[in-house]
């Protein structure tokens, strides 16, 4: 199971309960071409429960690490554990 999939589900699942807006359950990767310069990703949560906005990284794989490390952290802050 992709683990963005599975971290998100999560998430959702913790914060259901609670009132949130429906923008608390999204995420994105986002692909960016400027200047004639190689692309470069970024991740983004806009929610209201927590706000996310990565550095710019060279590759997709980067920004998904980065992406995954801090949707771990939001379920930490947010529960105190991520046991599966």
């Amino acid at each position: 199971m992709d683990i963005i999939k599975k971290l998100s589900e999560k998430w959702y699942k913790l914060i259901g309960g609670d009132h949130h807006k429906d923008r608390d359950c999204h995420f994105q990767i986002v692909k960016e071409w400027s200047y004639g310069d190689h692309p470069k990703w970024y991740a983004t949560h806009n929610g209201y429960i927590t706000e996310l906005f990565s550095d710019k990284f060279d590759s997709y794989e980067t920004c998904e690490t980065w992406l995954i490390d801090n949707l771990k952290d939001m379920l930490k802050n947010y529960e105190g554990d991520i046991n599966d």
